[in-house]
């Protein structure tokens, strides 16, 4: 039987790394996968330095289960980024239809 990791919730520190690493990998790179992003991100913000192996700069990361999961970086994505997307689409189209309706109570009809 496989055993589940269990996560405990993200601190504000991961949450901002998070959004910095959405900002500067994802959004930016028309190319880059959410899956992408995440591991970027994994390296620039959650490693512990960086060691020389042949002859390339690796980055040293704590062990899997210290670091925050994919599955939480996905949700902060679609929290954060879909959802306030979504949620002000359909706060301007409420908004566009209250003043439409205001528009023909104003007008007699």
């Amino acid at each position: 039987m496989k055993e589940r990791k269990v996560r405990r919730r993200l601190t504000a520190q991961e949450q901002e790394c998070f959004r910095r690493g959405i900002e500067m990998f994802y959004k930016l790179s028309p190319n880059c996968t959410l899956k992408q992003a995440y591991l970027k991100t994994i390296k620039k913000f959650f490693s512990l330095g960086y060691e020389l192996q042949d002859g390339d700069y690796v980055p040293i990361l704590p062990p899997s289960a210290e670091l925050p999961t994919l599955r939480q970086f996905y949700s902060l994505y679609h929290k954060e980024f879909v959802d306030k997307q979504s949620n002000q689409f359909k706060r301007k189209q409420i908004k566009y239809l209250i003043d439409f309706e205001n528009r023909g109570i104003n007008k007699g009809g």
